[in-house]
Parts: structure tokens; sequence; C-alpha cells
């Protein structure tokens, strides 16, 4: 252990450094790189589509009970947590919610009862078949996150999982052009939450 000073300049308190100081190199810093920003619902949804490691997993299922939106990544979580699917299901029924109308969704989807899967029609299913074959052209507008954002919503088990992964770095630029406060941009982040539900799903339910 050692001790120093360093000199007091005017003005500035004097402060004592005790103990070693280490160089952190930068693949240590990786290693262990953990969010720890608050839980909202932008958090929950960008940490999954950025596949981050969070630092208590749990406090992002525990959110879900507590937020009105129904659609949020929680396979992700599960699988950080290295829990059963039953013991995160006990665990939120022990909940105080404060939406326990959100709380009951999430232990249905948990339960097997209820998914985020939702067939597409027009131009979103002509754009989902060229999503399955593995064609994946990144949207550039609004309008364009809207239709992709639903042909996620339809992807079957059957698209393979580098193209789910393009796919779910190519949702999260769809979820950075949604981020105004108007009625129109809350909708389409209610769709693109549930399409990252859908790849949520198809990444991580097997593996838990």
């Amino acid at each position: 252990m050692r001790e120093g000073d360093f000199s007091q300049t005017t003005g500035a308190p004097a402060l004592r450094l005790i103990g070693d100081v280490e160089s952190v190199s930068e693949a240590e810093r990786e290693r262990t790189r953990v969010i720890r920003e608050n839980v909202t619902p932008d958090a929950v949804v960008r940490n999954f589509l950025r596949n981050e490691k969070v630092a208590e997993p749990m406090q992002y299922i525990h959110f879900q009970a507590h937020a009105q939106r129904k659609w949020f990544p929680v396979w992700f979580y599960i699988d950080q947590t290295k829990l059963t699917v039953n013991g995160v299901v006990e665990d939120l029924r022990g909940q105080v919610a404060t939406y326990p109308s959100s709380r009951d969704a999430l232990v249905n989807r948990l339960a097997g009862k209820d998914a985020a899967f939702r067939q597409s029609t027009g131009k979103a299913e002509a754009l989902r078949a060229k999503l399955v074959r593995g064609e994946i052209t990144a949207p550039t507008d609004i309008d364009q996150d809207v239709v992709f954002a639903a042909a996620v919503q339809a992807l079957p088990t059957t698209v393979k999982p580098k193209d789910l992964e393009t796919i779910r770095k190519t949702l999260l630029h769809c979820l950075d052009r949604a981020q105004g406060a108007d009625a129109r941009s809350s909708n389409r982040r209610g769709s693109i939450y549930r399409a990252a539900c859908r790849l949520d799903e198809l990444l991580y339910a097997k593996k838990t």
C-alpha cells in the first residue's frame, strides 16, 4: 500500500491518494463492460438491440410490471440472469405491480400463452418474404420503418441467426428515428418495440 500527497495550489484543497494505482487494459474494460443507466422503456429495448450486458438484468424484467406498454424484450434479460423461466415467473407473481395487466401479460408470454408474432399483410408481407431469404435492405425513412417493423413481427423461426443479428442492428436505426414526442413517433416506437420482442423470442426464448 502506498500513500502520497498532491501539492496544494491556491484555492484548491490538497488531495491524498491512498492505495495502488493500476491501469486497466482496453481488453479488460471491454470484458467487464456493463450498462448502469436508469431503467426506462427506451433502455430496455435499446440495450437488447445493442446486445449489451446489463449490471442487474432482473431490474429490466421487474420494470415491465411497472410500465403501461406491454411489449419489451425479456428473454434476453432472463438469459443474463441464469435463472429458470419458472423462477422468473414466480418472482414476477410476487411483485407489487404498478400495472398488474402488464405483469400478467408478461407472465403469459413466459408461459407460452402469447407471443410478439403478428401476421403481416401487403408491403410488410412482401418485405417479410425477402427478410426470410436473407435479402435485408435497411429502411431509410419513417414510412419504411413502419413496414420494416411489421415485417419483423411476422418473422418465422426459420430465419438464420446471422440474418436476425443484421435485422437487430437495422431495427436500432429505426428506433433512433422514432424519438419524437408526437403521437406518430409514439405509435412507431410501439411497433418497433414489438418487433424487438419478436427478435428476442427468436434469438433467446429457446436458450432459456
